[in-house]
């Protein structure tokens, strides 16, 4: 519910937001209810059976062809939904500037889990390093040694698609 709160306000680079690993679980559908549920069940299974669970909060990861913060975007106008520069656009590079997580970050924080032998139970975000975002990461990099490479940030992006965030 924090999105649906706080947005479209929450994509700008203004706005002061911040969840982490022990902010309230807030699920906005039956998708992020059987998350949470899941997350409960992990703890559960941690906490009694003694195992190491690791639940991912995982941003916004995209196909090969659209891995960039301006790949729901672009896919919009691939597929004649609007017109590169728009106001649909331009709200969608903003909200995907917050969330997204390169697969190449995805695979890291993946790889940090596996080889992580300290953690019972943990919650972590996954996004790249994109300053934008409300997620929090401090869990995730202090925790696990997660460091995103990818920054939504990284003025190569928009260069490539001729337009600001």
């Amino acid at each position: 519910m924090y999105e649906k709160e706080h947005s479209p306000d929450l994509y700008g680079a203004e706005y002061q937001l911040s969840v982490d690993h022990e902010s309230p679980i807030r699920p906005d559908s039956h998708y992020g209810s059987s998350k949470a549920a899941g997350e409960a069940w992990g703890r559960q299974y941690a906490e009694n059976h003694n195992i190491n669970f690791y639940a991912l909060r995982i941003g916004s990861v995209r196909p090969p062809t659209w891995d960039h913060p301006y790949g729901d975007a672009e896919r919009g106008v691939d597929e004649g939904e609007w017109e590169r520069g728009n106001q649909a656009y331009e709200r969608m590079v903003a909200r995907l500037k917050c969330t997204w997580q390169s697969r190449q970050d995805l695979a890291h924080l993946v790889e940090q889990c596996l080889d992580d032998e300290q953690v019972s139970f943990g919650i972590f975000y996954g996004i790249s390093d994109n300053s934008n975002s409300w997620f929090e990461l401090d869990n995730a990099r202090e925790r696990i040694g997660y460091t995103p490479r990818d920054s939504a940030d990284d003025p190569r992006w928009d260069k490539e698609y001729e337009t600001g965030p």
